[in-house]
């Protein structure tokens, strides 16, 4: 399925997300921060064509699921 969230939405979401993980122990599991890195990509890249695209007050995130 597919989501619709505003830009302040997303902003709120990812800083929760990082709030939580700052109060989680270290993991030092590689594929955790792979996973990690990809979504800080996926975050800058929204925030970058939300920025470019006056016309746009909402993003569509589609859900993935993890094997």
């Amino acid at each position: 399925g597919k989501f619709v969230f505003s830009t302040q939405e997303v902003l709120e979401i990812a800083k929760q997300a990082e709030l939580e993980a700052a109060q989680k122990k270290p993991n030092k599991n590689a594929k955790q921060r792979a996973k990690d890195i990809l979504f800080e990509e996926v975050e800058k890249e929204a925030l970058e064509t939300i920025s470019s695209d006056s016309d746009s007050d909402c993003i569509i995130v589609a859900a993935t699921r993890s094997s």
